[in-house]
């Protein structure tokens, strides 16, 4: 079995704010996407958060995917 592990780089913002009223909207994660990066070995990673307003928030970032064996035998 193989563990795979996204990094993020940069570290993601802690405090988003949406787009059309200013109010934070971290810790509101409604979905998340993963698209393919333009390096080796990387992904984009795509959250939207929904706000109270009624609008969504979306934050990309680039990520490094690392896999790592779990051998447990």
């Amino acid at each position: 079995m193989d563990r795979v592990q996204l990094r993020t780089d940069p570290p993601p913002a802690q405090d988003n704010a949406c787009w059309h009223c200013g109010t934070s909207v971290a810790g509101r994660k409604v979905a998340r996407y993963l698209y393919p990066g333009d390096r080796p070995r990387t992904a984009i990673i795509e959250d939207w958060h929904a706000c109270r307003c009624g609008a969504y928030q979306n934050v990309r970032r680039p990520s490094e995917i690392t896999v790592s064996s779990l051998d447990r035998t």
